[in-house]
């Protein structure tokens, strides 16, 4: 007679078959889930654009005139309060940090001081927000490997983003 013998569970070889299954599933969801660069430069342009909206929201609020200063960590908030600036801490949305690995370069104004001559001068060269609403003028470049942004604005806080990495491509494409 055959010995008939009844199977319970799986062998080694099913079981290492679906775990290397599993494994290449998950290294490619992992892949899919990973942001871009391209999206974390968005993403922080973003970011930066509406922390500089609520900045000079603030101002107009508070009545107040606020400087962003920008340094190779990120934004700077300090406040202008009789005739002497000051600081904004981190943990009242004084801070805002670039992500590791972007560069960032920036163009401020001419006049660092206020429109009608430097009464005070900020504690670094950056952009002022005044109760009125206004701003300076001024531009943030972003860079991470081949993404580039440009986040453009103007006194009436209209910003323009764009985007200049295929602009730089076609340039070097075009160059014989």
């Amino acid at each position: 007679m055959l010995d008939a013998r009844r199977q319970d569970g799986f062998t080694l070889i099913e079981l290492m078959v679906v775990v290397a299954i599993v494994a290449v599933l998950l290294s490619a969801v992992v892949v899919a889930i990973q942001p871009s660069e391209a999206s974390k430069v968005r993403q922080q342009v973003s970011a930066v654009q509406g922390w500089m909206q609520s900045v000079c929201d603030r101002a107009a609020f508070d009545q107040h005139v606020y400087a962003m200063m920008p340094d190779e960590k990120g934004l700077a908030l300090a406040r202008l309060n009789n005739q002497a600036w000051q600081m904004v801490s981190a943990t009242k949305g004084g801070e805002r940090p670039w992500l590791d690995g972007l560069q960032v370069e920036w163009e401020l104004p001419a006049n660092n001081g206020w429109q009608s001559g430097a009464q005070a001068e900020t504690p670094r060269p950056g952009w002022l927000c005044w109760p009125s609403g206004e701003r300076q003028s001024g531009a943030l470049h972003f860079t991470l490997s081949d993404t580039q942004r440009t986040l453009s604005w103007n006194p009436l806080g209209d910003f323009d983003v764009a985007d200049t990495t295929r602009q730089t491509e076609r340039n070097a494409n075009e160059r014989p």
